[in-house]
Order: structure tokens, then sequence, then C-alpha cells
């Protein structure tokens, strides 16, 4: 005959309920049917090889006194009151010592990962930036120490830039006070006329109301009819005075009698000549005292007598000036 089992609802727990349902299936294999409203018995046949004491203690405890549970063992029934007592129906037998508590059984194995859900994400809409938070209070961090120098950089590049225009040239700046002047004579002066004529580099510049002392040597050859005249002119307003020292006109060698000439003025002073070819000497000094109008003194020679041959000034003829001012 099968074993079967019915419950009314509430009276035994999930626990118990799964421990009778364990067992029968092991006797016959059938699933328990739904529980009915109906007073709770489980039957239990003689020759199943569950001990009926086993069915019995596994409903202990779910009776009480007032709504006890009737198990039908062995063809018995008996009541599990509140007190865990299993009683016959003739009467109640002695309590059995509790058994020890088993071993738990063994952690199961992990159940397979469900499969990822379909569903997908959207994303809202960004929010609004919020408000600016407030400045923070400045650091009062140590200055770290000065680094090391690095090393000098590469030269750039030298420009190229275009040179400019070259500027107007400026006033003319006043006569410096110079104490002295050399001036020599940068090449001959051939002379085959009376009109006075520049002495080539026989000149120095003089300022406004300035007053100069000067000594000019000449070196010099004429012919006996040419001879030479001697000559110094300066700005508009210059006076001087002149004394010369020279060969008188009439001599034929330049061994003779001296001429001495002095006076004011720009009229040439004479001296002789002794020939072409015949060099002789004259010197020549005077007192310079200039106008309001600054300018260039210069010297200044020709022949006294007009002659093919020319009178020449020397190249290593020469002037030396001093401001005495």
């Amino acid at each position: 005959m099968p074993v079967t089992y019915r419950t009314i609802a509430g009276k035994v727990d999930p626990v118990v309920e799964q421990l009778l349902r364990d067992l029968v299936q092991a006797v016959n294999g059938l699933e328990r049917p739904t529980g009915s409203a109906e007073t709770q018995q489980v039957i239990v046949q003689p020759s199943l090889p569950f001990p009926s004491v086993r069915v019995a203690q596994a409903l202990s405890g779910r009776g009480t006194a007032s709504d006890p549970l009737t198990v039908l063992v062995d063809g018995s029934t008996v009541t599990v009151n509140a007190q865990n007592q299993l009683q016959a129906a003739g009467g109640s037998g002695a309590t059995g010592a509790t058994g020890a508590q088993g071993p738990t059984g063994p952690t199961g194995p992990s159940g397979a990962t469900g499969p990822a859900g379909s569903g997908s994400f959207i994303t809202g809409p960004t929010g609004p930036t919020g408000p600016t938070g407030p400045t923070g209070a400045t650091g009062t961090g140590v200055t770290g120490a000065t680094g090391s120098t690095g090393p000098t950089g590469p030269s750039g590049a030298t420009g190229t830039g275009q040179t400019g225009a070259t500027g107007p040239t400026g006033p003319t700046g006043p006569t410096a006070a110079t104490a002295w002047m050399v001036r020599y004579a940068t090449s001959d002066l051939s002379a085959t006329g009376t009109a006075l004529t520049n002495i080539p580099g026989l000149a120095f510049p003089i300022g406004a109301n300035e007053r100069w002392m000067l000594q000019a040597y000449l070196f010099y050859d004429a012919t006996l009819t040419g001879d030479i005249k001697i000559d110094l002119l300066g700005p508009t307003g210059e006076s001087h005075r002149r004394a010369a020292f020279g060969l008188v006109s009439t001599v034929t060698s330049n061994a003779g009698d001296l001429a001495i000439g002095q006076g004011q003025g720009s009229a040439g002073l004479l001296f002789g000549g002794a020939g072409a070819g015949v060099g002789i000497a004259a010197i020549y000094v005077a007192n310079v005292l200039n106008g309001a109008t600054p300018g260039t003194v210069q010297m200044r020679a020709a022949q006294n007598t007009p002659d093919a041959t020319p009178t020449v000034v020397k190249q290593d003829s020469f002037l030396v000036a001093h401001r005495s001012d």
C-alpha cells in the first residue's frame, strides 16, 4: 500500500513538510497533494524501512495542548502534544533520549550565472552648471630657493637692415681755440703771372674777433726777371701787420743783400730770384686780427714781373700759427 499524508494548513511548518515529503518520495516516488483543511494524519506501513519513531520525532513539538497533532504509526494512532511527547492512544510511554545533532551537510554548488539583461541606458541631458564657489584664501607658501643660472644661449643672427639715408649736414660749429697749428704746402705752386695765387695747404681757419700770430717759411726759385711777391689774405674785416726777410730783387745769385719788408694791407712783398732752379728762402711773419666774420687765412704768391719761366713755391714750405687772444 502506498504511503500518503495529509496536512491542515498552518499545522506543520515548511521544514517539517519537506522532511515528510522527502520520506514519502523515498518510498513510492509520489509528490504530496496540496493540503486540505482536515485533521493531519501520517500513515506509515509496518513494512517500510523508516522507523515509526523517526516519523513521530519529526513532528515533535508541532502540536499544542489544546490542538494536538494526531499521527497514525504502524496502525496505531499517537498524539504529539506541546511538550514534544509522543503518546499512544492506550497510554503514554517513556520519552526517549534526544539524539545527537547530525553534522552539517556540504554547501551545494553555485548556480550558473544568468544571462545579461537586454535593457539599455539612455543618457539624460547635462544638468546646468552650478554656481562658482568662493575664491580660496591666498596661499602663503615659502618661496623656494633660486635655481642655478642656465647656460648662455647661442648668439642671435646678425641683422641685415638697410642703411638709412645720410642726414643733412649740420651748421658749422665755432672754431676751436687751438693754441698751435702747423700747415705744410701740399704741392708746388707754379706761377707765370702777377696775379696772387693760393699756395696749396698753407692756410688755417680763424674765428670771429680772434688774434693769431704766424710765421711762414717759403722755399722757392725764380728767374732774374720774374722774381716773387708774397701776400696774406683773410676774411672780410681781417687786418694784419706783416714783415718779411729775403733777397733783394736786384741780386743775380742766392748770395746778396737782404730785403726787409713790413707794413699793413694785402699788397705783396717783393723778393728777388737767382735763376731758374736756384733755391732761395724767405721768411714771412704776421700779427692777424680778425673781425666779426669767421673764415680762412691763406698764404699767396706770384711773379713780380711776368716771365714764361715760372716762379715755383716748393712743397716743403710751411707755416706755424699761434692763437694769442
